[in-house]
């Protein structure tokens, strides 16, 4: 009777330990449930709200590229009308690493050019050292390498052919001035000239460099995709007249610089 009794209690005893098991587990299973919840809520809360202007800004600067367009500057001219000084159209070549990158190693879409080939073509146009172009392709985390600052257009032309070409991608040219004048240094120190941001540093060009100057633009275009000539929108710039005290012959004349008459002076 005895012997009896003592299995039935140990199956009781191991059942009890069973639900005690699966009852503790059940609970644990909540509580890691709980806490999870807790743990990815917080983390939505910090993404989406509190970070929410951060990450959509870098979300944005991936997916887009800002570029600013030059303004073309005022042009300076005598009393006689001839131009002392003007703006005309040029195309600042940049390179694209990363997308250089990402072109040579897309499987799906091969392409006929290498690193090299692309430094060499380049350089051959450019008359630039190939070693020194290659060099900043290595660097594959930029979007923008400058290669060319305000190439001529007959020479921005033989680029974008040769890109077109040879379906290269990464290779970008975008609008901007560059400044002439067509005497050379003639009246120099009177004149003035400009730096590499196109911003009057000397003479009349820094003097009235608040008029001269005209208002850049800002195009927002997708990766991949840089505006070239003929999508700037600018302000167009003002003119003024330089009023000769000398001949042109001497080395340096006198000058003052006069606005043209508003229609209330006229």
């Amino acid at each position: 009777m005895a012997a009896n009794q003592n299995p039935n209690r140990k199956s009781e005893s191991i059942r009890r330990a069973n639900r005690i098991i699966q009852t503790r587990s059940f609970v644990l299973m909540i509580l890691m449930g709980v806490v999870m919840f807790v743990l990815l809520f917080f983390r939505l809360f910090d993404l989406q709200i509190t970070r929410h202007e951060e990450l959509q800004s870098k979300a944005v600067n991936q997916q887009t590229r800002r570029t600013v367009v030059t303004a073309s500057r005022g042009t300076i001219y005598d009393t006689a009308g001839n131009i002392l000084a003007i703006s005309s159209s040029a195309e600042t070549i940049i390179l694209s690493p990363l997308e250089i990158n990402n072109a040579l190693n897309d499987t799906e879409n091969p392409v006929t050019w290498t690193k090299d080939s692309l430094a060499a073509g380049l350089a051959e146009i450019l008359c630039k050292d190939a070693a020194s172009i290659r060099k900043r392709m290595d660097n594959v985390k930029s979007q923008y390498e400058l290669i060319q600052l305000r190439a001529d257009e007959e020479v921005a032309a033989k680029v974008r052919a040769y890109v077109e070409e040879n379906k290269i991608s990464g290779v970008h040219l975008v609008a901007d001035t560059k400044r002439y004048y067509p005497y050379g240094s003639l009246a120099a120190q009177v004149i003035g000239f400009v730096g590499d941001d196109n911003t009057g540093l000397y003479g009349l060009e820094a003097y009235y460099e608040e008029e001269l100057e005209g208002q850049s633009g800002l195009v927002i275009s997708a990766n991949g995709h840089i505006p070239r000539i003929g999508d700037t929108v600018s302000l167009p710039p003002l003119q003024f007249t330089v009023v000769e005290a000398n001949d042109y012959r001497v080395d340096l004349v006198r000058a003052v610089v006069t606005r043209p008459p508003s229609d209330e002076e006229e």
